[in-house]
């Protein structure tokens, strides 16, 4: 009898210590069902590539460094012309693992510069400002 209590008992602790040891760490946060780290490194914009796609289409890809979270993507954090974007024919898609950001939105013919500012990652890193001409 004090054999099966013993060996309850080392079970449950054994259980436990690997239930803690193995559960998801304090600082981190789920997305698509991955595990993403708090960290609290520099997020950078790695490169962008712009196609256009129709007429007075553009489609840019952003690939950043680390996950972005999309809450933080919006008309005030991304503008066009230093201006506000076109929010009825824009759209936001972002990649499974949330580094690559794809812009849809319609454009005039010519040059144009997209402002990226305030745009954070799931760490919690805000992007500088970052402006790049097309």
């Amino acid at each position: 009898m004090r054999t099966k209590i013993s060996f309850s008992v080392l079970a449950i602790l054994f259980f436990s210590f690997c239930v803690s040891a193995y559960s998801e760490p304090k600082q981190s946060m789920g997305y698509h069902g991955m595990r993403v780290a708090n960290d609290s490194v520099e997020f950078n914009l790695v490169s962008t590539k712009m196609e256009r796609v129709g007429e007075g289409k553009v489609q840019i890809d952003f690939l950043f460094d680390q996950g972005v979270d999309p809450r933080s993507v919006n008309g005030k954090t991304v503008k066009l012309n230093n201006g506000v974007l076109p929010m009825d024919d824009t759209k936001f898609l972002f990649s499974k693992d949330g580094k690559t950001m794809r812009l849809s939105m319609p454009v005039k013919d010519g040059s144009f510069s997209v402002t990226l500012e305030d745009i954070v990652s799931f760490s919690g890193v805000s992007l500088k400002k970052v402006e790049i001409q097309f």
